[in-house]
């Protein structure tokens, strides 16, 4: 038996003496075999603070060797001067440490030749995983490593059409919800300084814009194609039951162009095919779906009959009342803004007065 291996049997004797465990116990839990044999998570933090203070650690080197393996995993960011990718680099450095592997950190300098060379250093060194904060709009040096088994894992920035997994932030959420916030705050006079994922932050903003001005104008285009006298109608206009058949022929070719159209291309978020569609999501969820659009179907009905006899406006008015019912139901019973801070409490108040004058204005505008 050589030195070294004498001085660890020795080691874990001592460690196995003083913890009262046995030899085996404690050798497996510095294997890290300590889930396969059920070894207690007490038992284990015990051993492994001991083993610390002691100044013990297995001879990694060796183990690699055995087990094919290097326990060093490769990390490559774009720019380690940015306070961003320090920081990443930290974390996962800790995360692996924590794990005993050790971090071979390696920059780009946001050079997609430089990440391609980086690349096969990385795979020389025989590492056991690779992460990566990618630069350019090429993978294709990232799929030839993942064919020869290499696990990869990309970090901050991805790439859509490429089967690799990654992990990054929510940019289009993210967008969406500071956007809210600013004008929630008062602002009206919005900009964007993005760096190369800028485009998903581009997209949350206009989309919530957009949605917003859209809706706005919405019943108003309603109101002008449709005539309200049944009996007679005006020449090229609709009366209200063509209208809804119409409406509901656009809103059920809505669900098989725009909805398929929006899942294959979607806005955020991976692709969904129709077998995920089906597969994914139970029935229960999509009858909840349906019910939902078949109870606002109706409403929309109503409102639309009864502009016949109150006009436009009042019909409007009287049909937002579900929008009001929606939005105390996310505020109340959801909760939807529990993350609001209290200094900014007043302002579901105010939304939910500005609500009611607004159709109280539409209505009297009418009446009036």
């Amino acid at each position: 038996m050589a030195k070294t291996d004498l001085i660890r049997m020795s080691t874990l004797k001592k460690i196995a003496k003083d913890l009262d465990l046995s030899v085996s116990t404690v050798s497996r839990i510095l294997n890290r075999k300590a889930k396969a044999y059920r070894i207690s998570d007490k038992t284990v933090k015990s051993v492994l603070k001991y083993a610390e203070e002691i100044g013990y650690s297995p001879n990694m080197i060796a183990k690699g060797l055995q087990a094919s393996q290097t326990f060093t995993i490769g990390l490559m960011v774009p720019n380690i001067a940015n306070s961003f990718f320090a920081l990443l680099a930290k974390n996962i450095e800790k995360c692996a440490s924590m794990a005993n592997y050790s971090i071979i950190l390696v920059d780009s300098d946001e050079s997609v030749a430089k990440e391609r060379k980086q690349l096969l250093n990385m795979m020389g060194r025989k590492v056991d995983g690779i992460i990566v904060a990618s630069v350019g709009d090429s993978f294709h040096h990232f799929t030839e490593i993942a064919k020869q088994k290499i696990p990869l894992i990309l970090v901050d920035r991805y790439f859509e059409n490429a089967a690799i997994p990654y992990i990054t932030s929510d940019n289009y959420q993210g967008s969406y919800e500071a956007t809210q916030e600013l004008i929630l705050n008062g602002h009206k006079r919005i900009s964007l300084i993005s760096g190369s994922s800028g485009n998903e932050l581009v997209k949350g903003i206009l989309i919530s814009l957009l949605a917003g001005i859209a809706m706005g104008f919405f019943y108003r285009y309603v109101a002008q194609s449709m005539s309200f006298d049944f009996v007679t109608p005006e020449v090229g206009k609709l009366t209200p039951y063509t209208a809804l058949v119409v409406f509901s022929f656009g809103i059920l070719l809505s669900n098989f162009i725009f909805n398929s159209i929006n899942m294959y291309k979607p806005i955020t978020g991976d692709p969904v095919t129709y077998k995920d569609y089906f597969t994914l999501g139970n029935p229960r969820l999509h009858f909840i779906g349906i019910l939902g659009g078949a109870i606002w179907g109706v409403g929309m009905s109503f409102s639309i009959i009864a502009s016949e006899q109150a006009g436009p406006a009042i019909a409007y008015g009287l049909g937002q009342g579900a929008t009001m019912v929606a939005a105390l139901w996310g505020v109340f019973i959801w909760k939807e803004l529990k993350e609001l801070p209290q200094s900014k409490n007043w302002l579901i108040s105010a939304m939910f007065l500005c609500f009611v004058v607004g159709l109280s204005l539409i209505i009297y505008s009418k009446v009036a």
